[in-house]
């Protein structure tokens, strides 16, 4: 099986991927390419089993959409009783509170700030023609065909049965937070780098080589591009948790949460 992670930055006006190939289920990272341009990632995707897209939410918030077409066709701005449901997605919700059960709080940017917007609008376009490609609808839940990996998850499946052609959204930070991993300080606050922000990435990289208990083999050439870029370190993330999807070893939506999902987009977190 072959994974594929994509980073869109916020520094950068091209993407960041990273491949994995998992004989046997040992995980095998290729050297993560920077500077990918858009037109480049649909060919990446359709070689690969499992794609998984940090950076770049799927979709935006019903209730955003709501008001702008309330707006555009009646002159009416509909703004629903909870003004946080114009910001951020079902999804993003659920992460935040998810991961703030478990003791660790992670503000995940709003679906309509600036930089969001612009990405999404990207990944649109990306996913759009991926799937007029594939001759298959857009899935934004990203779990291709009727596999019954729609909800919960359960036993894993194993390399053998999993299905084919996943694209996925997840979120680097929150994966790292959900793997107990630092989530925080590994990006730099600016397009400025610190040996701070170094050193934190180096601790994620063993962390995610020793405490996730997945199996993998990180080369010099891997470990030097993460350590150095963070769109690196995330593109790495990416692909990890494309394969925990590939395996049903990341959250899904339930039967209620499945329709808002469609629409906005799904954060896949291993679990």
């Amino acid at each position: 099986m072959t994974t594929l992670g994509i980073s869109f930055g916020r520094f950068s006006r091209h993407a960041t991927c990273c491949t994995i190939q998992w004989p046997g289920g040992l995980g095998l990272p290729e050297t993560p390419k920077l500077g990918v341009p858009d037109e480049a990632l649909v060919p990446r995707m359709e070689a690969a089993d499992w794609t998984a897209v940090t950076g770049a939410p799927f979709g935006f918030p019903d209730a955003m959409l709501d008001a702008i077409v309330s707006y555009a066709e009646d002159g009416r701005w509909e703004r629903p009783a909870d003004p946080e449901l114009l910001h951020h997605r079902l999804t993003d919700r659920f992460v935040m509170e998810l991961l703030a059960e478990r003791g660790t709080e992670l503000y995940l940017p709003p679906a309509t700030d600036p930089d969001s917007l612009r990405d999404a609008g990207r990944i649109a376009h990306i996913l759009t023609e991926h799937a007029s490609r594939a001759d298959q609808p857009l899935d934004r839940i990203g779990v291709p065909g009727s596999t019954g990996m729609d909800g919960p998850p359960d036993l894993p499946r194993g390399l053998v049965q999993f299905p084919t052609g996943g694209v996925i959204e997840t979120s680097a930070a929150a994966a790292l937070a959900a793997w107990g991993l630092p989530f925080d300080g590994y990006s730099p606050a600016d397009a400025y780098d610190s040996t701070g922000t170094r050193a934190v990435r180096e601790r994620v990289l063993h962390g995610l080589e020793h405490e996730t208990g997945v199996s993998m083999i990180v080369c010099g050439d891997v470990r030097a591009a993460a350590a150095v870029s963070y769109d690196a370190l995330e593109a790495l993330i990416a692909a990890i948790v494309a394969f925990a999807a590939a395996t049903d070893e990341t959250i899904k939506p339930t039967l209620t949460q499945r329709g808002a999902a469609r629409r906005e987009g799904w954060i896949h977190l291993p679990s």
